[in-house]
């Protein structure tokens, strides 16, 4: 990502997370979404579906 500011805003941080940022970004920022959001779920279901959508995409 020549040329592309590394803000400190979290989509930057999200965007950047990656070990592999160039592969899919988009992907990847979802998936970091999702295990942020899966923390906050009180249904086991809800926790299990976020875990698996997280690492499968």
């Amino acid at each position: 990502m020549q040329g592309v500011e590394k803000n400190n805003d979290l989509l930057s941080r999200l965007y950047f997370s990656s070990t592999n940022p160039a592969r899919n970004p988009l992907l990847t920022m979802l998936q970091k979404l999702y295990r942020m959001l899966e923390m906050n779920f009180q249904d086991e279901k809800q926790r299990e579906a976020m875990a698996r959508f997280a690492c499968t995409g």
